[in-house]
């Protein structure tokens, strides 16, 4: 029991080492005016040899050998830590704050305010980019949305979407408001609209086609 007791504390410590250096790390960063760039830290990281990987993650869970390999790890940072954070620059795993984190950051000065920014960045980095162009016209309410990261066809659904709540609702707060409320059902309004609107203009194309097509045969046979 005791054994075990010293296998896992000495895990805890080895992981707490550790965690206290990173924490270090990002401290150091912030206080320069910098964040990690986390897609290009995971990058960087892949880049590194699987063996040694392997190795270091079996070395984090051998009793008291784990301790010295995080202390190790510790010690190497502080005695060259202007050459890890330059090579991590250099990498572009860390990159400057924005002038909103910076004064987040002034705030509370610390490691892990640090990498809660870093973390948010890339949060925010993987959020689909939208532009909503919203224009009152005396035709009605005109919807343009710009995306790269989406298709033609679903940015015309979704000024479709956007278009179809502001006139039922009254604009666009209005129409934000009900959406918190009830957007299973008003998506649901929109989908059944939108598609009895897409049958009736496929009625209308279908008889525009069925139209010509009995006058081109009534002028083929001399028919007035």
């Amino acid at each position: 029991m005791e054994l075990l007791l010293l296998y896992l504390g000495s895990i805890a410590l080895s992981f707490f080492i550790t965690g206290t250096t990173t924490v270090q790390m990002a401290r150091d960063i912030g206080k320069s005016g910098g964040k990690f760039n986390i897609e290009k830290l995971t990058k960087l990281s892949s880049l590194i040899n699987p063996e040694l990987q392997k190795i270091s993650r079996i070395m984090k869970f051998v009793p008291f050998l784990n301790v010295l390999f995080s202390m190790a790890e510790g010690m190497q940072y502080l005695g060259n830590k202007e050459d890890t954070l330059y090579q991590l620059s250099i990498f572009g795993a860390i990159e400057e704050m924005t002038d909103e984190e910076k004064k987040d950051f002034e705030k509370r000065p610390t490691g892990l305010n640090c990498l809660l920014i870093s973390a948010k960045s890339d949060s925010d980095k993987k959020k689909p980019k939208v532009d909503i162009k919203i224009e009152k016209t005396e035709e009605g309410t005109k919807v343009k949305i710009d995306s790269p990261d989406y298709t033609d066809k679903e940015k015309e659904l979704a000024a479709q979407f956007f278009k179809y709540g502001i006139e039922k609702y009254g604009g666009v707060s209005e129409f934000a408001d009900a959406l918190r409320k009830n957007s299973d059902q008003i998506r649901n309004e929109f989908l059944a609209s939108f598609t009895k609107a897409n049958d009736n203009n496929s009625s209308k194309e279908s008889e525009k086609t069925e139209d010509k097509g009995r006058q081109y045969t009534k002028k083929k046979n001399g028919i007035n």
